[in-house]
């Protein structure tokens, strides 16, 4: 349920905007300025200088989310216990606009595959996001994929040789990882 965090985080957002003490305006400009920041929020912007977004040293930032490259080759289950020793979980990508930024920050790597949050490894054929169970809606699946390849392919990575297209492939690989995590809030 992403957009309940998404919601949690707005009212952390107002939180925050509306501790700030604006002076010299009336209070219809006040609220139109503390509106400003909360659009400016939701946007992906800074949100003022009351309330920043911010990700963790070293991760991505796009639109509501901080990304991580995990350069250490984990299965897809160790991938995903090391996402959640930071917080976050395997990457859940909702959307075009995602998928590209995503496969735009990957091109300037060396190429490798990266696992991604998504398994069908409870139902075949229905992938779901580890994050949150959620049925993918959008998927960017290479040619003839998923194919379930002798039986034994329930995880999705990002095929780097086929410009970061989607491909299921065994669980047991070790392969380097994406973690997504949604914005901390901070108070200045």
């Amino acid at each position: 349920m992403r957009w309940l965090l998404e919601v949690a985080l707005a009212f952390c957002c107002i939180y925050c905007i509306a501790v700030a003490e604006i002076t010299g305006v009336s209070d219809e400009q006040k609220i139109l300025i503390k509106l400003d920041q909360l659009l400016e929020i939701v946007k992906g912007g800074t949100g003022g200088e009351t309330c920043k977004a911010r990700c963790q040293d070293g991760w991505l930032q796009y639109q509501g989310s901080c990304y991580l490259i995990v350069h250490n080759q984990f299965t897809f289950y160790e991938a995903e216990a090391n996402c959640k020793k930071h917080g976050a979980d395997l990457v859940s990508i909702e959307n075009a606009n995602e998928n590209t930024f995503l496969k735009k920050q990957l091109t300037t790597l060396k190429g490798t595959d990266f696992w991604i949050g998504l398994t069908d490894s409870v139902t075949e054929g229905v992938f779901k996001w580890v994050a949150d169970q959620s049925n993918a809606v959008f998927t960017d699946w290479e040619k003839g994929q998923p194919d379930n390849y002798l039986g034994n392919e329930d995880c999705v990575h990002v095929h780097a040789s086929r410009n970061f297209v989607w491909n299921d492939k065994p669980c047991s690989d070790r392969i380097l990882s994406i973690c997504e995590e949604t914005f901390r809030f901070k108070q200045y």
